[in-house]
C-alpha cells in the first residue's frame, strides 16, 4: 500500500516500532535468510565465472574483480561472454536473456533488502517501509505487507538464475577452449 504524506500518520510507525523487539515469524526469518545466502552464492558464481572467462590465474582475476558491485559483475561477465562468442547470434540472445534475468533478481532483492522492516503482531505480517520524495508526487510511503511466498519465490528465481548463469558460463568456456578459438578470444 502506498500512502501520500497527507494520508500517512507518522504515529503509525511509532506504534509499529514498539513491536520491533518481537521476533519475526520463523518462516519469514528463514526465507529472508535464504534470500541473503542464495544471492551471495549467485554473486560468487558470477565472480568465479567471470574470472574463468578472463584468465587462467584465479588470483589475478580476483584482484581485478575484488570490490566490483553485483551489477558490475553482470556487465563484465556478459561483456566477456559476448567477446568470446562474438558473431554468434544464438549466444548473443542467451547472454542478453541472462543479463536481464540477473539484473531482474537483483532489482527484486534490492527492493526487499534495502527497506525498513516492521512486524505487525496482530496481523502476523511483516511489512517493508520504503519512503520516497519526488518532485511530481511528493512524499510517499510504500508499506506493503510482504508474504513469505514473495521471498521464497525470489529464492527459487535466484537459484534458477544461478543455474542458467553457470550453464551459460560453461558453454562459453567450451567455445573458449576450442582449438584455435582461445587465441582469437584473447584479442
Amino acid at each position: 500500500m502506498t500512502k501520500s504524506a497527507k494520508e500517512f500518520d507518522v504515529r503509525e510507525i511509532g506504534v509499529r516500532s514498539q513491536f520491533n523487539d518481537l521476533p519475526y515469524p520463523p518462516s519469514f526469518a528463514q526465507a529472508f535468510g535464504e534470500l541473503m545466502i542464495e544471492f551471495a552464492a549467485l554473486e560468487g558464481t558470477l565472480f568465479n565465472l567471470t574470472i574463468g572467462l578472463a584468465t587462467d590465474n584465479f588470483f589475478h582475476g580476483a584482484i581485478l574483480l575484488a570490490g566490483v558491485p553485483y551489477a558490475g559483475l553482470v556487465d563484465r561477465f556478459c561483456a566477456l561472454a559476448l567477446h568470446i562468442t562474438r558473431d554468434n547470434d544464438e549466444f548473443e540472445e542467451k547472454i542478453d536473456d541472462s543479463r536481464r534475468e540477473l539484473l531482474g533478481v537483483n532489482e527484486r532483492r534490492n527492493r526487499l533488502v534495502h527497506s525498513e522492516w516492521l512486524f505487525e503482531p496482530i496481523a502476523g505480517a511483516a511489512s517493508r517501509i520504503k519512503v520516497s520524495a519526488k518532485g511530481r508526487t511528493g512524499l510517499r510511503f510504500d508499506i506493503p505487507a510482504v508474504p513469505v511466498s514473495e521471498l521464497t519465490d525470489l529464492v527459487r528465481d535466484i537459484r534458477e538464475a544461478q543455474r542458467r548463469c553457470h550453464d551459460l558460463g560453461s558453454a562459453v568456456l567450451d567455445v573458449c577452449r576450442r582449438p584455435g578459438k582461445l587465441n582469437d578470444a584473447a584479442l
